[in-house]
């Protein structure tokens, strides 16, 4: 992830399912795109993480997404998480997950990654972050 932040040209739109991934060096490194131009937008869960985040990222645009199956599957006995949606320049994403055990531990956060505007997995989850979106305008990220 944190290739693709410092290799951002002109976009970052990032959603967090979890607010646990958000960092110091995660923030530092949204920071540091804002800072050469790059447009960076963060999308979160609930408006408690958004005030929180938008004290942090003054000059970030920070939303709550809309996405609610980041956190919760609506299939039975699935305990997958989505820690992170990350999307680059409208051409290449990564995705990440955790699983949720019963004991409240969660495994090691996965992640895939896709490059190419007209690779599968990156319009996919492009069209799929568009739907969540309430104050970012999704006709940008979907183009």
């Amino acid at each position: 992830m944190r290739q693709l932040l410092d290799e951002a040209q002109s976009e970052i739109i990032v959603v967090v399912g979890d607010e646990a991934v958000v960092t110091d060096a995660l923030l530092d490194r949204l920071r540091a795109a804002a800072d050469r131009g790059v447009d960076v937008v963060v999308g979160v869960q609930d408006e408690a993480v958004k005030d929180h985040l938008g004290d942090d990222l003054s000059d970030i645009q920070v939303f709550v997404s809309g996405i609610d199956w980041l956190g919760h599957s609506a299939f039975p006995g699935d305990n997958t998480e989505i820690g992170r949606l990350l999307l680059i320049d409208k051409s290449t994403i990564l995705v990440s997950s955790f699983t949720h055990h019963q004991s409240g531990d969660r495994n090691e956060e996965q992640a895939v990654f896709g490059r190419g505007f007209d690779n599968g997995l990156v319009a996919i989850v492009r069209r799929l972050m568009a739907t969540g979106f309430r104050e970012y305008d999704a006709a940008e990220v979907s183009e």
